[in-house]
């Protein structure tokens, strides 16, 4: 019997022991206590959203003068990052952008961008070229109510005058992108 007692716990020794292997660091076998240390590593990935852009409706009576229409929307994304605009019109990134009548007839536009709402001016967009660089303002969804950046369209007068009178349309395409 007294050997049978000797048998059943080398098993339990041997799983002990084997049991602290995995750890990063090993600890050392001890009397009262062992250590061991490992790495916990999380990596949050860039996260970017473009939000409360609405459509455009616009009715022109004076084409002598310029028109345009500023539209305020949310982006959001990790605080301390930054972030570029890509835009894109009807026909895609290279081709400028332009509304269209179902007659084929075009009248063009400039596109204009502030991702800082205390700037008077925004940059100039040109079809398939990405922005300066803008400071991320919020993590918060629908930036909390509060806009965080505008898109301006205008119409030049020279463009407006000679135009037929009609409905024209056309796609904007906007692509936030983080740094």
């Amino acid at each position: 019997m007294r050997l049978l007692r000797h048998c059943s716990t080398l098993p339990i020794v041997a799983l002990l022991a084997g049991s602290s292997a995995w750890a990063a660091v090993q600890g050392e076998l001890g009397n009262a206590e062992s250590t061991a240390t490992t790495t916990i590593t999380l990596s949050i990935e860039p996260h970017i959203q473009i939000s409360n852009v609405s459509d455009i409706e616009l009715e022109v009576a004076d084409r002598s003068q310029d028109i345009s229409f500023e539209e305020r929307i949310c982006v959001r994304g990790n605080l301390g990052s930054r972030y570029h605009v890509i835009a894109a019109g009807q026909d895609g990134s290279e081709n400028p952008f332009q509304l269209l009548s179902e007659l084929g007839d075009t009248i063009p536009y400039e596109l204009f961008f502030r991702g800082d709402l205390s700037q008077t001016t925004g940059d100039q967009l040109n079809p398939g070229e990405a922005s300066p660089f803008y400071a991320m303002q919020t993590v918060a969804q629908n930036c909390d109510g509060d806009d965080t950046a505008a898109f301006t369209v205008v119409f030049r007068s020279e463009n407006l005058l000679p135009a037929q009178p009609g409905v024209y349309s056309g796609f904007l395409t906007l692509t936030v992108a983080a740094e």
